[in-house]
């Protein structure tokens, strides 16, 4: 089982997404960046789609999502996230190919 801390980050930043409060959920992820806790590539997922949902810091929403795409080249989910992050970017061919 996950440490307790970790359900309860979990559980925030899941109850800021809901909440529609983009910024606090991507400041939420930051935070959990800045000190190593859950997995990198999640949570640089996750900022960058709070931070489309919200349309705030949207180039850094795509470093954010290029930067896990390396790794992570075949994953569905984060090939989503790109393609919404280029949509909101007003990109639309090329978010059409990420979300086809």
């Amino acid at each position: 089982h996950e440490p307790l801390e970790m359900q309860a980050h979990r559980l925030r930043r899941m109850s800021l997404h809901y909440l529609r409060r983009h910024r606090d959920e991507a400041a939420a992820a930051t935070e959990l960046l800045e000190k190593q806790l859950d997995d990198r590539d999640t949570l640089l997922n996750d900022r960058a789609y709070a931070r489309a949902q919200g349309e705030f810091d949207l180039e850094e929403a795509l470093k954010d999502i290029n930067e896990v795409l390396k790794s992570h080249p075949e994953n569905s989910a984060f090939i989503d996230t790109r393609g919404y992050v280029l949509f909101k970017l007003g990109k639309y061919d090329e978010a059409l190919k990420d979300l086809e």
